[in-house]
């Protein structure tokens, strides 16, 4: 009496849990047992595939914030490619950082701005094999948080407010930056053009 207890017990969880055993009245314990494991083993791997999918397609696989900056001849107001050496720093207090490193025959380039400040001091070192100038440029902007996703790392977006220049004033046959213009406020993961810097070309 006590074996059949048990048994009619199994089927009624069974039943209750899958509805499966109502249709197959002659089925064994150990064949229940096997279609509840694989209903359960299911369940698991669609969970998981879904929380994976999830994941996966939220978050941005190109996440570099960089402001981008064109560089122009100042007569023409065409593009022009760097004929000297010009690497990038960043200016914070008594401390210098390279951002971007002796680039020549370049259109455009890019360089991150600060996340802790709202506004960077840029120092454009043109070099040639005899002389070195230095513009300045300043530049101002507002930071705001960025999330996708809770998986997601968090990053720094930023909005151009205003930017001013300072050109070295040495008589040098370097070029040297005559006016900045910003032709995009919005610093975020898209590559386009953020800012025209129009240039004195060499030997002008």
């Amino acid at each position: 009496m006590r074996k059949d207890v048990t048994t009619i017990t199994l089927k009624k969880k069974f039943k209750d849990f899958t509805g499966v055993y109502s249709f197959f009245p002659n089925i064994s314990i150990t064949m229940e047992r096997t279609i509840r494991h694989s209903l359960l083993a299911i369940t698991i791997v669609s969970t998981m595939i879904g929380v994976v999918s999830c994941t996966n397609i939220d978050c941005p696989l190109d996440n570099q914030v960089e402001m981008v900056l064109n560089f122009y001849h100042f007569e023409t107001k065409k593009e022009v490619a760097l004929t000297d050496t010009l690497s990038v720093y960043g200016i914070k207090n008594d401390t210098t950082q390279l951002l971007f490193n002796r680039a020549i025959g370049q259109r455009t380039i890019r360089v991150p701005l600060n996340v802790a400040s709202d506004r960077d001091t840029l120092l454009l070192r043109f070099t040639s094999r005899t002389e070195t100038t230095a513009d300045t440029l300043f530049v101002h902007h507002i930071r705001k948080s960025h999330f996708e996703s809770l998986d997601c790392p968090a990053s720094v977006f930023h909005t151009l407010t205003n930017v001013e220049w300072r050109a070295h004033q040495d008589r040098t046959k370097l070029p040297s930056v005559q006016e900045v213009v910003i032709t995009n406020h919005n610093v975020a993961y898209e590559n386009v053009e953020h800012l025209k810097v129009f240039l004195r070309p060499a030997n002008q």
